[in-house]
C-alpha cells in the first residue's frame, strides 16, 4: 500500500511537470536586444583557427588564436530601441604558430618586451570606439575605429617599414570598421523579428568580408527557455561572398572561393536580449585564387586551403 502511494505521488508529480512544460512551451516569446542606458556587459571573444594550405607547391600549416575581452557600455537609447554603445578593449590575447616559429602576446601576463608583430595588438588595450546598433543587432554605424588604428600605429616605435605595413594590414583585417561590424553582427544579428515558440526556427543571412569573405546562411532554432535564458541552436551553410573585393598583399591579389558549414549553440539573457555565451565550429575548404604582378611569380595561381575554426564567447 505504501509503495503504491509513493508510485502514485511520483506519477502525479511527473504529470504536473509535463503539463507545466507543455503549457510553457506553448508560449511564444519575443527575442530582441533591450538596451538600457548605463548597462554594461563584458564579453571575451575567442577565435581559434587551424589552416592547411598549399602555396606554390609548398604545404603550410598555421595555427592562430585571437582573444579579445570587450566591454559594452550603453550610453543612450532612442525610442525605437537603437543604442549608442561604447565598446572598449579590456583584454587581448594573440598567438600564431607557423613553421617559422611561435609568436604570442597575453595582456594578462605581458612579456617584458613585446614582439614587433604583436605590438599592434598590445597597443589596442584600453582603446575604445562607439557603435550605433538597433534592437535586432544590426550595426548602423561605427565611430572612432579609423582613429583608433591610427593612434595604435602612431604609438609603435619598433619595426621597419615592411613590418609596420604588415602589422597595419593585420589590424585592419581583424579590427577595422568592416571586421568589427561583422564580429558584432555575428554575435548579435540573430533575432527572429517576431515572437517564437520552443522548437521554432528562423533564417538569417550574414555577409562577411575581411580576410576571408563569405556568406553565412544561418538557421536559428529556439531549443529551450530556463531561468531567464533562451537556449538557441544554429546551423549554417557557408558560401563565397562574391561581392567582396579581393584582398591585396603587396603585389598579390587574393580571392577566396571557399564553402563549408557551421554549427553552434547560444545562450541569450531574455531580460536584456544580450547573447551571454556561445560556441560554434566552422569548416571551410576550397581555393585561394591568386593574381600576381611580382617578377618571377606566375600571374595566376590556385592555392588549396582548409580552415577549421572554433569560436566561443563568454562573460569575464
Amino acid at each position: 500500500m505504501q509503495a503504491s502511494k509513493k508510485i502514485s505521488r511520483w506519477f502525479g508529480l511527473l504529470w504536473s511537470l509535463c503539463c507545466v512544460g507543455w503549457s510553457f512551451d506553448a508560449q511564444a516569446i519575443d527575442l530582441h536586444l533591450r538596451w538600457k542606458q548605463g548597462q554594461i556587459f563584458q564579453i571575451y571573444w575567442n577565435t581559434e583557427q587551424f589552416i592547411d594550405q598549399e602555396a606554390m607547391g609548398q604545404k603550410t600549416q598555421i595555427q592562430q588564436t585571437i582573444g579579445t575581452g570587450y566591454t559594452f557600455e550603453t550610453r543612450s537609447v532612442d525610442t525605437a530601441g537603437t543604442a549608442r554603445v561604447l565598446v572598449g578593449f579590456k583584454r587581448i590575447y594573440f598567438k600564431v604558430q607557423t613553421p617559422q616559429g611561435v609568436l604570442e602576446y597575453n595582456s594578462e601576463k605581458p612579456p617584458q618586451q613585446v614582439p614587433p608583430l604583436a605590438q599592434g595588438f598590445a597597443a589596442l588595450l584600453g582603446r575604445q570606439f562607439t557603435m550605433e546598433i538597433n534592437s535586432q543587432g544590426k550595426v548602423l554605424s561605427l565611430d572612432g575605429v579609423d582613429k583608433m588604428i591610427e593612434d595604435v600605429m602612431g604609438s609603435l616605435k619598433a619595426g621597419d617599414a615592411q613590418q609596420r605595413a604588415q602589422l597595419q594590414l593585420q589590424l585592419k583585417q581583424q579590427f577595422g570598421n568592416e571586421a568589427l561590424r561583422q564580429m558584432m553582427e555575428q554575435m548579435m544579428a540573430l533575432y527572429p523579428g517576431r515572437r517564437v515558440k520552443i522548437g521554432e526556427s528562423w533564417n538569417k543571412t550574414l555577409q562577411m568580408g575581411g580576410a576571408v569573405p563569405m556568406t553565412l546562411k544561418r538557421q536559428w532554432t529556439l531549443i529551450a527557455v530556463r531561468g531567464g535564458y533562451a537556449f538557441l541552436r544554429v546551423k549554417a551553410d557557408i558560401l563565397p561572398n562574391k561581392n567582396s573585393p579581393p584582398l591585396r598583399m603587396g603585389p598579390l591579389e587574393l580571392r577566396y572561393n571557399l564553402t563549408g558549414h557551421q554549427t553552434g549553440t547560444l545562450f541569450l539573457q531574455i531580460e536584456s536580449g544580450f547573447p551571454m555565451r556561445g560556441k560554434s565550429k566552422q569548416f571551410l575548404q576550397g581555393t585561394i585564387q591568386v593574381s600576381s604582378k611580382a617578377p618571377n611569380v606566375p600571374p595566376k595561381m590556385n592555392w588549396p586551403v582548409k580552415i577549421n575554426t572554433t569560436i566561443d564567447f563568454r562573460p569575464f
